[in-house]
């Protein structure tokens, strides 16, 4: 009786506390302030917008920039169309469950239930923070999917080719598509090293990641969708979750332990082939290039983990039919009560002052209004009769717009004379800030409205 409640029982509640708590912590949360652009993009795509020639955010943002997740951005503002924001905030907390389902599914193949639902526990603590309204979600779901399919291919020695088609919509979806022709890379490498007598098999293998390469190329945006991957990586000086990874924060924290623990099990639990060993250096690596990749190396390291516990002394048992419903019934219960929590819960729309929205609509159409980056990307969505200067999308920024935008923000050597180059008479920035300080005492500028916390400002 108490082996069972311990191999089934606890794991199983286990299972439905980790959905329930990512089910309904995105709607206690206060809206990503990034979810504001991606739904103004979302807009400009289902209107006067194409994938292969987007037009500009702001007339301060010229550079020609090729969308990496505009099929991301429609569902998103198609969400908000029918739902409002309160759907778009359940959107994310559904995507979030399956995000966690396909974690445990994936570490429930290579381990007891016992093992997979704690290791799932641990991708959410690691994951949690990132589990937002902002289509990078979807990537994190798709790399366990990915690492999955070729932990599969190592049991049975089968190809999956639906990796290509797959990569093919992932590639509309979200920027980090290329994770996972990394790991179709790596996996098909690894297959070539085990098995280097079976040249058929492991070309096909290779195929899968050249294909996937290939067929990124193909979607609407076309080739320059490869240009734009490969370049954002040098605006990481400006955006913190760029940065390496720090791993003495919480998050950071998990992953190091993650880590730990996998080559731990791994050299305990002996010889495992190139294919596992390749994702697993794949998976470490994610975690060294920057935060963004927290969730990423948690959940392909804890399927990593799983499998080299599953080879050890716990033993994998088969997924029984009851087991697979209970799992995916307890997962539709965390979204049908998060349905009904969003229902109920409070617009989630941020407050503005009483005197912002006429303030705005009284000033010339397409007028520059200068923001820190955070209000930006709302003015974006919420008043796009203005120019909101600096916005939260970096893709459509020169370097050198971008320097500029941070110049400012950061009152570097010559930021009033930046302004006055960019012919901008009007901020609405923190009041509290320093920006806003500087502003008034430094460049002279005039208070027009105040609030506790938005200050409008005009030259």
């Amino acid at each position: 009786m108490v082996t069972r409640l311990v191999r089934t029982g606890l794991p199983a509640l286990l299972t439905a506390a980790v959905l329930a708590v990512v089910a309904l912590r995105q709607l206690r949360q206060p809206i990503n302030i990034d979810t504001f652009f991606h739904l103004r993009l979302g807009e400009r795509f289902l209107t006067d917008w194409s994938p292969w020639a987007p037009g500009e955010p702001t007339s301060y943002a010229t550079k020609h920039w090729y969308p990496t997740q505009w099929l991301s951005q429609i569902v998103l503002a198609g969400t908000d169309d029918v739902l409002g924001l309160r759907g778009v905030l359940w959107l994310a907390s559904a995507v979030g469950v399956v995000f966690m389902l396909v974690v445990l599914r994936a570490c429930r193949r290579e381990s007891t239930l016992a093992v997979a639902a704690p290791l799932a526990a641990v991708t959410m603590l690691a994951s949690v923070p990132s589990i937002s309204s902002r289509p990078q979600l979807v990537s994190y779901l798709l790399v366990v999917v990915t690492l999955g399919a070729w932990l599969g291919t190592a049991r049975d020695g089968r190809v999956r080719w639906w990796l290509v088609p797959l990569t093919w919509l992932w590639a509309m979806l979200h920027g980090m598509w290329l994770i996972g022709v990394v790991t179709s890379l790596a996996g098909a490498v690894g297959l070539l090293l085990d098995s280097p007598g079976d040249r058929r098999r492991s070309a096909r293998a290779l195929a899968v990641p050249v294909s996937s390469l290939l067929a990124a190329g193909l979607t609407p945006v076309g080739p320059g969708l490869y240009d734009a991957v490969l370049t954002v990586g040098g605006r990481t000086e400006y955006f913190s979750e760029w940065r390496p990874t720090d791993f003495t924060s919480p998050t950071g924290a998990v992953v190091a332990a993650l880590i730990a623990a996998s080559v731990v099990a791994r050299a305990r639990s002996g010889p495992d082939g190139w294919l596992a060993d390749l994702l697993l250096l794949e998976s470490i690596g994610w975690a060294l290039y920057n935060s963004r990749g927290i969730p990423v190396a948690a959940a392909m390291l804890a399927v990593l983990l799983a499998r080299q516990l599953g080879r050890g002394a716990v033993r994998p048992t088969p997924v029984s039919a009851r087991e697979s419903r209970l799992t995916l019934l307890a997962a539709a219960v965390a979204v049908t009560a998060a349905a009904g929590f969003a229902a109920l819960m409070p617009d989630p729309t941020p407050e503005e002052p009483s005197w912002l929205a006429p303030s705005l609509r009284a000033l010339p159409p397409g007028t520059p209004v200068l923001s820190e980056i955070p209000f930006g990307s709302y003015l974006l969505w919420a008043h796009p009769e203005v120019d909101a200067a600096y916005n939260g999308y970096a893709d459509a920024y020169t370097d050198a717009e971008l320097k500029d935008v941070f110049d400012v923000l950061d009152r570097e050597a010559g930021w009033l004379e930046v302004i006055d180059r960019q012919g901008i008479d009007v901020a609405l920035v923190r009041t509290d800030g320093p920006l806003a300080y500087d502003l008034e005492r430094v460049g002279g500028w005039r208070v027009v409205h105040r609030a506790d916390d938005v200050v409008m400002l005009a030259r």
